[in-house]
């Protein structure tokens, strides 16, 4: 079974451990359905981070080097506790691949090297744009432990996003309709994907994406996708607006979870 959303959006401008792989592959491929990640969804200077904090993996990040945002994040979705206070996160190993593996706090802005600022979006970055948020593409409120929704606090997993929408309908989504998704389709698990489409750069700084994404498949106990559903836009569509703004045959799912193309 999938659930299904795109969403189009835009904003007014002014601007604990984890590993990044270099390599053709994610070392972390528990968060894809059957241990696939997708394809098609590799931007030219790319960077795999498994997101772990506190000795721990939570979620697979795709990151733009070059645009300083997430592409897509994957994860399997859970649900239970409170949003925490969140400390905002960088990825040292995005400055240097030989430093440490920790998550590190963010450091105050006159802080932040500038090796480190080059590698990724800081909180200094968003202070220009008007009317954004920091939008998480693996969201706190689908990770079940405190540790997993803290995790999410990292600039890797967040990009430019309408206020207006982010309260609104994808706050809806994020709350709401993904539980109910769950919970009716008493799906045993539930791989998650949410993505971008690269739009804009901001002060040749951080890209503003012009769609945002989602896309879930529930499985049963034995790993096997339940009846096809979708919401909003069916897989086949989705998969052909992302090739468009690809250029790449992208496939989010292995065997489509299920689904039927015409």
């Amino acid at each position: 079974m999938l659930l299904l959303v795109l969403v189009i959006f835009g904003c007014l401008t002014t601007q604990g451990n984890f590993e990044v792989m270099t390599g053709g592959e994610f070392t972390c491929r528990e968060f894809f359905h059957k241990q696939t990640e997708p394809e098609g969804l590799v931007p030219d200077k790319a960077a795999r981070i498994c997101q772990t904090y506190k000795n721990r993996v939570h979620f697979a990040t795709m990151y733009d080097r070059e645009n300083r945002i997430p592409i897509y994040s994957a994860y399997k979705y859970e649900t239970g506790g409170k949003r925490p206070e969140g400390i905002w996160l960088l990825e040292p190993q995005l400055a240097n691949q030989t430093g440490d593996k920790n998550m590190m706090e963010e450091p105050k802005p006159e802080n932040v090297t500038a090796k480190l600022k080059e590698s990724q979006a800081v909180s200094e970055d968003y202070e220009s744009i008007y009317f954004c948020d920091r939008g998480h593409l693996s969201p706190s409120v689908h990770h079940k432990d405190e540790d997993s929704k803290e995790a999410t606090f990292t600039l890797t997993n967040v990009v430019p996003q309408f206020t207006a929408l982010n309260n609104g309908k994808w706050g809806i989504y994020e709350s709401e309709k993904m539980k109910t998704f769950v919970n009716e389709n008493r799906c045993a698990k539930t791989y998650v994907i949410v993505g971008v489409t690269r739009g804009d750069k901001i002060e040749n700084r951080i890209n503003k994406p012009s769609h945002l994404w989602t896309a879930a498949c529930c499985v049963d106990q034995n790993e096997r996708p339940m009846k096809f559903f979708v919401e909003s836009i069916s897989l086949e569509d989705l998969q052909k607006k992302l090739k468009e703004a690809f250029n790449e045959d992208v496939h989010l799912f292995a065997d489509k979870c299920g689904a039927t193309f015409k």
